[in-house]
């Protein structure tokens, strides 16, 4: 067994659930009536609407149904470090409530850094280190996390 697979819930975020759906169909029953308007509309602010529409509907899917997966080799991990959830008053915040940033683990690896879990907790964070310390007999956090040779 050289390679494990972790993986991470979705995000499952409390503001996309809740300003996904009234934003989609309120921007949706724009669309609708701009089309059924017998004055010329604006293609341009129609396909615009339409982008948002679509990009409203990506988020809540996102944030519910998709699930993270990862394969790593036991060679490829140098070390993993678990990440705090981002303050609210950066920027990163923003994107975190949305469920596109906050991902809990940082794993070094011989490739370059991976960011991974973002629906992770803390007690699932642990549980995943704990995991992949096990996986590569050493300790993979901390002052004893030097690179395995």
């Amino acid at each position: 067994m050289n390679s494990i697979e972790i993986t991470s819930p979705p995000p499952r975020r409390i503001l996309p659930s809740v300003m996904c759906p009234p934003m989609a169909l309120g921007l949706a029953a724009l669309l609708v009536n701009d089309a059924l308007r017998p004055s010329p509309t604006s293609v341009e602010g129609w396909f615009g609407g339409l982008a948002m529409l679509l990009l409203l509907l990506y988020a809540l899917w996102r944030n519910l149904f998709l699930s993270e997966s990862l394969s790593l080799a036991r060679e490829e991990i140098v070390s993993v470090t678990a990440a705090a959830p981002p303050l609210y008053v950066a920027r990163s915040a923003n994107l975190y409530g949305w469920g596109f940033e906050g991902q809990r683990l940082i794993i070094e690896t011989t490739c370059g850094r991976i960011n991974f879990g973002l629906g992770l907790n803390d007690r699932e964070t642990a549980d995943i280190i704990h995991r992949l310390e096990v996986f590569c007999g050493r300790p993979l956090i901390g002052p004893d996390a030097a690179p395995h040779v």
